[in-house]
């Protein structure tokens, strides 16, 4: 995203001049200036580990809201042009969902996903979004799934997305520890809670 908020600019893509070897200033001499200027998003793996990181100094609600604001913002035009905005908004589905006001925040989200899947329905981000808010539904907290009361097409739908990341996107890392062999790990699940199913719910998926 082009224009993202100040806060979270400072803290992913921010450089500025190195500090003084010592505290300790001659008279009359003033601190280097702070110099913004926007950089390109780190990749995915260095988003994560920065983002754990403000997370276990205690940051972990103003890195949601950022992230909610960030949500928000989204611009359509740049989200299918530019898979930096797309990454930015998979990672925030992912982070948000284990928010403890979830809910309170499921509206940007489904509204974020809806615009990934307008402008960018094949984007490996757009199908992960779209199975990563299938999966939850499914997981037991446990790491297993199971069904509950949802419908068989919630199932159906889960592997076929997973499957369109693992066939097409076969080197695709997603947020979050969503790398390709944890991919097939969930595609493998998913297709295995497929099989237990009543044979007429077990229709042809097309990714």
């Amino acid at each position: 995203m082009r224009h993202i908020s100040l806060i979270l600019l400072l803290l992913v893509a921010c450089e500025h001049s190195p500090p003084p070897t010592s505290p300790f200033l001659p008279a009359g001499q003033v601190p280097p200036p702070l110099v913004l200027h926007e950089v390109e998003l780190p990749a995915q793996l260095e988003l994560d580990v920065l983002l754990d990181g403000l997370e276990a100094l205690g940051a972990r609600n103003q890195v949601s809201a950022l992230l909610e604001d960030e949500l928000q913002r989204v611009d359509r035009q740049e989200l299918a042009r530019s898979p930096d905005a797309r990454r930015l908004v998979a990672t925030a589905v992912v982070r948000l969902s284990h928010s403890e006001d979830f809910m309170a925040r499921f509206d940007a989200i489904r509204k974020a996903v809806d615009a990934l899947l307008a402008v960018a329905p094949d984007a490996p981000e757009t199908r992960f979004c779209r199975a990563y808010l299938r999966w939850i539904l499914l997981a037991d907290g446990q790491g297993g799934l199971r069904m509950g009361e949802l419908a068989p097409r919630v199932v159906e739908d889960l592997a076929g997305d997973l499957r369109f990341l693992t066939q097409r996107y076969p080197d695709w890392r997603g947020p979050s520890g969503f790398d390709p062999p944890r991919l097939r790990v969930e595609l493998a699940r998913v297709e295995a809670l497929l099989a237990t199913l009543p044979p007429r719910a077990q229709t042809e998926t097309t990714p």
